[in-house]
């Protein structure tokens, strides 16, 4: 780490606990024991650190804002250097067939997915767990319960959403409102390296059940198109940093979240890539048309395409709402227009809630609830049309 010092200069030493911004519930957060490796300003074929936290660089005493000043660092290869820390694949090879004769291409598609969700809901402890994380996989699916709290009772989302969502016991919604969490045992909370309870998608909803390294078992299964959807909920964000059953790092907006998981995504494509030889060489591609995603999955690499499901997509609220332009068909095209730009090629108008669009999908319980938050009012449920069925 770099300290700075009274009157200028820093002193360089060991960290003794590595913190994230979660863990600090501080957004701006960078951790001073990271460096950046770059090539060096004065000689491209060896290399120059920079300090993540100051952006300053290393010199042969000390740190400088000159990248001309920088030490020029040479690498050498090594033995017995200490591990880092990574969940193991029990998995080999790859499959090599990614393309017919006749051009068609073969593989797996997953055509809905929501690896980012830990970034939306204002990006704190609501949903637990994230695909990937700078300081690795400790970092990235420790125990939840520094933020769904002992027995994971803080997990209030959790507790409504897994269980019984038909209906809602406001008796059981009062005290939870009161005291900020459930009044008895929801779930283990243990994480990397024991994982007791989660992940498990069907039981605990909000942890993460996609770390890269299990999207790697995946696609060397077989999977070679998924879609990526940026979602969250500003309304169950609100509630759990309302009761201070939760922290958000950043504005529970819907928007604002997605604007989030897009860079996200991006940062895991980069964060693959560096493990894989250097920009471009990663199996995990972004991809912006399905020319792309075809010359990606022929190359037997994995499209990611780039999605939003989100209740007010676009901040096109039902209700009006102060400080937000309401939705019209000039600014909502300026806005579907700036997230094609951001590589955007999927868009659901709805997403649970009822919005400016349409209306919510109708689910009950807290969701019921959260949709009269939302809009004013509870979802106005009809009956098929005649010769129609929804059903």
């Amino acid at each position: 780490t770099a300290e700075a010092l009274d009157g200028g200069g820093f002193r360089l030493s060991r960290a003794e606990t590595l913190e994230s911004a979660l863990t600090l519930h501080d957004d701006s957060f960078r951790s001073p024991a990271e460096w950046e490796l770059e090539a060096s300003s004065r000689d491209p074929r060896r290399y120059q650190m920079k300090h993540y936290q100051t952006g300053k660089y290393l010199t042969l005493t000390g740190l400088t804002d000159d990248p001309a000043a920088a030490a020029i660092i040479t690498l050498y290869p090594e033995e017995g250097c200490a591990q880092f820390p990574e969940l193991s694949l029990d998995a080999t090879g790859a499959p090599t067939k990614t393309k017919w004769d006749d051009g068609d291409l073969y593989g797996i598609a997953e055509v809905h997915s929501h690896m980012m969700s830990n970034f939306g809901f204002g990006g704190g402890g609501t949903f637990h767990g994230s695909p990937f994380h700078r300081l690795g996989v400790q970092h990235a699916l420790p125990d939840c319960s520094p933020w769904h709290g002992v027995e994971g009772r803080k997990d209030i989302v959790g507790f409504f959403y897994d269980g019984d969502t038909s209906s809602l016991d406001v008796n059981a919604l009062a005290p939870i409102l009161t005291t900020g969490e459930a009044p008895t045992f929801n779930h283990l909370t243990a994480g990397y390296p024991d994982f007791t309870a989660w992940p498990n998608a069907w039981r605990y909803s909000t942890h993460q059940t996609m770390y890269y390294r299990w999207i790697v078992r995946a696609y060397l299964s077989g999977l070679r198109l998924l879609v990526q959807h940026a979602t969250g909920n500003s309304v169950l964000c609100d509630l759990v940093t309302g009761i201070n059953s939760q922290q958000a790092l950043y504005s529970c907006n819907d928007m604002v979240s997605v604007d989030r998981q897009i860079e996200e995504t991006r940062n895991l494509e980069r964060y693959i890539d560096a493990q894989s030889g250097g920009p471009g060489k990663g199996w995990f591609r972004v991809v912006d048309s399905p020319a792309k995603a075809r010359e990606v999955i022929a190359a037997g690499k994995m499209a990611v395409v780039l999605g939003i499901e989100i209740s007010n997509v676009f901040d096109c609220f039902l209700t009006p709402r102060e400080g937000f332009d309401v939705c019209t068909e000039q600014n909502v095209q300026a806005k579907i227009d700036r997230y094609r730009d951001m590589g955007v090629r999927v868009i659901f108008p709805v997403h649970k809630f009822d919005n400016a669009f349409t209306a919510g999908d109708g689910s009950g319980g807290i969701i019921e609830l959260g949709n009269f938050i939302n809009s004013g009012h509870y979802s106005d449920l009809v009956q098929d049309c005649p010769g129609i069925s929804t059903a």
